[in-house]
């Protein structure tokens, strides 16, 4: 997304603004347009190691200052203690990789920040665009060298080891933080200082650590060259980089990734820009491939990645990708469960989760219907569904599996195992315990999945069983979900509680799947309801403003926040169901269509004011809405993706005919 910006457009703006770039191995850059940090988990270089139980963030900023005409400029705009003058910000795009396009003085200067991917590096390339006169880069590196999510202080002291060679210095201020390298042709001079002080205005907002203090060990001049290129590449090892081969790599790889899309949907903007932000959530760190929930905090979770994969990976065609998540999870499955986060070095497997392994079931039916029923359906896909579907049949972990009714029940104490699972000092704001309505869907669609595999791999007898399971949940469902009294359907029955007719947004899952679970007129009327009560212009409310316990905004500390996280807040991916909800009881027709992507048009526009490129995580409940959480979510991206793609434009592989609403 190339975005044209004022010049003289003001500090708080530019600030507003954030940007992102993945390595594809848990690794990323990411600040503000304005290349100063407002959260602390912004930075130039945060890396991960296999030996590393967590990421560790080596470069939190780089004072960049251009000297060029007898002046110097700075290009670290929203630095509260500006040393030069501003360089004049004209332009930024994301695409390939982050890009800003900068006035000094009579000068055009292009800065770009590549991650290469499979490496814990920075490129940094400056570009005079105009003119190649003489200039020079003054750089000074502010290190950090911690874990993202702490702090660093003056007090914490340090041992700084400098290294050198040609062409390279290495530098090492405390000992548990990984040395880093700089690449490059310059001159460093050592000159050790705190800068103390800074100040994070989206953390303290939050209630979180919001105050650090920055080292710098000493300053980086380098000159440009004839044809007016300055290159810089900081890394968390010491193997070079080829940066002309990083660079050609990392472009064709991108195109690559985004040309099925572009090719399929015949170059339509919004599906590009959800696809070219795709990429970002997908890492193939050594302890295994999978998808990260989103940035800048988040990092595998089961449930969020099998939400997110068919739009992430199966409509971006990335079928490879797809089977190595698929069996990276499947080889942890256990009493019919897959993990809802998989485990670091030392840890083991968790599977707190009632829905993970039916999303899992999703993908694989996602995945047969683009790559067909192949070797990896077969022998591992496959085996992998019967052993879930056993598993719930049976009952396994926390109270989950099938009762009398042929539902799916679920709860243990202090145990929550839905996707709303907000948690603060013991106290479980949605425990939703016993039968939740999305996880009746998903079940649903589970058998639905296990049956057609069952059929296509010649046991035929296991699919009919799978078909008078399903049979039975549907007419149970049917029979038991609706609520006469205020017109749609119950958010969980037979709880600890009774039955809970909280008006959420979860029961757009059943008229999601292709199931019949409600009847036509009913359908209508959750749809006019849920429009009514939930949808805003971002997402859709996590429960109805009239509730109680309704919350307007997800600000301030944690105790406050925790409590919102799934009582008002909105969640732009469940624009998903919404949409799949809307063609449903609509029509497919070309004006239902048009509506359709109209519920998508203001997320497209937020994809050039929050994380430009990115769907963030939550918006508050209230107007204006604003954006909260991670500013990049992989569900919010991937399920967008895949109601666009295969609902909306209907440029979906062959799913056989839906099955027919009874009046």
């Amino acid at each position: 997304m190339e975005l044209h910006l004022d010049p003289h457009a003001d500090v708080e703006t530019l600030l507003g603004r954030e940007w992102l770039e993945s390595n594809g191995r848990d690794g990323f850059a990411s600040g503000t347009l304005a290349l100063w940090p407002t959260r602390r988990f912004h930075g130039l270089l945060l890396v991960a190691r296999e030996e590393l139980a967590q990421r560790r963030l080596l470069v939190s900023h780089a004072s960049e200052r251009i000297e060029l005409d007898g002046s110097e400029r700075a290009l670290d705009l929203g630095d509260p203690q500006l040393e030069a003058a501003p360089a004049r910000l004209l332009g930024f795009t994301n695409w390939p990789w982050p890009t800003w396009t900068y006035a000094v003085g009579a000068h055009r200067l292009r800065r770009e920040l590549l991650c290469p991917d499979g490496r814990n590096a920075a490129l940094l390339r400056y570009r005079l665009l105009d003119g190649a006169g003489p200039a020079r880069l003054r750089l000074r590196l502010q290190l950090t060298g911690r874990d993202p999510s702490k702090t660093r202080h003056h007090s914490d002291g340090v041992r700084l080891r400098v290294g050198r060679s040609e062409g390279w210095v290495s530098l090492q201020p405390w000992d548990e933080a990984s040395r880093l390298f700089v690449r490059g042709r310059f001159a460093f001079s050592e000159e050790p200082r705190w800068r103390e002080g800074i100040r994070y205005p989206v953390d303290a907002e939050r209630g979180e650590p919001c105050e650090e203090d920055w080292f710098s060990p000493g300053e980086l001049v380098a000159e440009f060259d004839a044809q007016g290129h300055c290159e810089l590449v900081l890394s968390g090892d010491d193997e070079p980089l080829d940066v002309a081969a990083a660079v050609e790599q990392a472009r064709a790889r991108r195109e690559a990734w985004v040309a099925p899309v572009a090719e399929l949907t015949l170059g339509d903007p919004l599906a590009l820009e959800l696809a070219r932000g795709a990429r970002a959530f997908v890492s193939d760190a050594p302890e295994g491939a999978t998808l990260l929930a989103g940035y800048p905090w988040f990092q595998a979770w089961g449930r969020d990645t099998f939400t997110a994969l068919p739009g992430l990976c199966l409509v971006t065609r990335q079928l490879a990708t797809a089977r190595r998540i698929l069996g990276a999870y499947a080889g942890l499955l256990s009493r019919g469960m897959i993990p809802n986060r998989l485990p670091g070095p030392g840890e083991s497997p968790r599977y707190e989760a009632v829905d993970t392994s039916l999303w899992f079931v999703r993908s694989v039916g996602s995945y047969a219907q683009y790559a067909g029923v192949d070797a990896f359906v077969a022998e591992v896909g496959w085996p992998a569904v019967r052993a879930i579907v056993e598993g719930y049949r049976r009952g396994t972990r926390f109270g989950i599996g099938v009762d009398e009714d042929g539902l799916v029940s679920a709860g243990a104490p202090g145990k929550k195992l839905t996707w709303m699972d907000a948690e603060y000092q013991g106290e479980i704001f949605t425990p939703r315990r016993g039968k939740p309505v999305e996880v009746q869907a998903l079940w649903a669609m589970a058998l639905r999945t296990a049956a057609e595999l069952a059929d296509a791999l010649g046991a035929r007898t296991y699919g009919q069983s799978c078909r008078t399971l399903r049979a039975q949940a549907i007419a149970s469902f049917r029979d038991r979900f609706w609520d006469p009294r205020r017109g749609f359907l119950f958010d969980v029955l037979d709880g600890q509680d009774g039955d809970d007719g909280s008006l959420r947004p979860n029961q757009l899952f059943a008229l999601t799947f292709g199931d019949p679970l409600t009847t036509r007129a009913q359908a209508k009327r959750i749809l006019e309801v849920v429009e009514a009560a939930l949808l805003t212009p971002v997402g859709l409310r996590s429960l109805e403003p009239a509730d109680p316990r309704y919350h307007g905004r997800y600000a301030g500390p944690r105790a406050r926040r925790d409590p919102a996280y799934h009582q008002g807040t909105v969640w732009p991916f469940l624009l998903a169901p919404f949409v799949r909800a809307y063609l449903h009881v609509h029509g497919h027709g070309p004006a239902e269509r048009a509506r359709a992507r109209a519920f998508l048009e203001p997320l497209r526009l937020h994809l050039a004011r929050g994380c430009i490129g990115q769907l963030g995580e939550i918006f508050d409940g209230d107007p204006p809405h604003a954006q909260r959480g991670c500013f990049a979510q992989a569900w919010s991206t991937g399920e967008l993706l895949m109601a666009l793609v295969e609902d909306i434009l209907q440029l979906r592989p062959h799913r056989g005919p839906a099955p027919e609403l009874r009046p």
